[in-house]
């Protein structure tokens, strides 16, 4: 542990990250002083479709990918039906975006816990049937 004056507080160096923390009477800094010059607090804004925290740095075709059972073919459906630039980024996205994103991938796609239950039952129907396919499971 080490006294850093800037930010009056202790600072743990060390972390997975390379990132330093500062700790003392609830302050969280992080990327300190002596790496890029000043105290910073990281602000992001998460944007969450379909249970998933999508990436807010990525590009929004790039993001949406993330997602189980959304491919680059269906994000760029999701890009053209809603009339999002593909160049933008998930954190330039506006809330009512981000929402009409949401809305569109509830009604249209089949996604994460339904389709990974969907994709079980299938297995499973296979396997009672005694096919060759539900053998091989």
């Amino acid at each position: 542990a080490e006294y850093m004056g800037s930010c009056s507080g202790i600072v743990l160096r060390g972390s997975p990250i390379g990132d330093s923390v500062c700790l003392m009477m609830g302050q969280s800094c992080e990327k300190r002083f002596w790496r890029y010059g000043t105290a910073t607090i990281r602000k992001t804004r998460l944007a969450r479709i379909a249970g998933v925290n999508i990436p807010t740095t990525k590009r929004v075709p790039i993001a949406l990918t993330y997602i189980t059972g959304i491919g680059p073919f269906v994000t760029e459906q999701i890009c053209e039906a809603i009339n999002i630039d593909r160049a933008r980024r998930v954190n330039q996205l506006t809330d009512a975006e981000v929402l009409a994103i949401r809305e569109y991938i509830d009604a249209n796609v089949t996604v994460e816990g339904d389709l990974r239950r969907e994709t079980s039952m299938n297995i499973k129907r296979l396997m009672d049937l005694g096919c060759y396919r539900g053998l091989r499971h």
